[in-house]
């Protein structure tokens, strides 16, 4: 299948993106993890579903909320009440606030085709990689690596300044 060389990595680099859009719908983190796997699972039995390999992503997403609602709906019916993302306490928030603050002041300070790629990846995730390589005016196939050299420099510069991985 068109998959077999880039499974493990679209799963690594997709899963948490398809939980982490589940959970901001006001899924709990658990049940989100669940309605992604089974999207997953969903492209296993019938891999003809997805027409074209570069929106895997946005597939995904759709499938996964899909999913999320027979699982809701599926409680709802058994009367059990769905559980609910905790709300972050007022001292989380602030923290978060700081975190996020100073990562994209960090970002701030890459040269422009960092900060563009950096940028599309938090803010444009429909986008696929070769619409984004269009839009830096590189190769699709060079995107991955000049992701991880972004994110490598990042990652030094805020653990140079005190915060930790985690």
């Amino acid at each position: 299948m068109w998959w077999d060389e880039d499974w493990d990595d679209a799963v690594r680099r997709l899963f948490p993106a398809v939980v982490r859009r589940l959970v901001a719908r006001h899924l709990a983190e658990a049940d989100a993890q669940d309605a992604c796997q089974e999207a997953w699972l969903e492209l296993l039995r019938k891999p003809c579903a997805l027409r074209d390999r570069d929106r895997l992503e946005a597939w995904l997403c759709t499938t996964a909320r899909r999913c999320s609602a027979r699982m809701i709906a599926r409680r709802a019916r058994e009367g059990a009440a769905p559980p609910r993302s905790p709300e972050p306490s007022p001292e989380t928030r602030v923290v978060l606030a700081e975190r996020d603050q100073k990562l994209w002041s960090v970002v701030a300070d890459l040269p422009d085709r960092s900060r563009r790629l950096l940028y599309l990846l938090a803010h444009r995730p429909e986008l696929s990689i070769a619409q984004i390589a269009a839009d830096l005016g590189v190769s699709p196939a060079s995107v991955a690596t000049l992701r991880r050299r972004c994110c490598e420099r990042v990652r030094r510069r805020l653990q140079a300044e005190g915060f930790q991985r985690g």
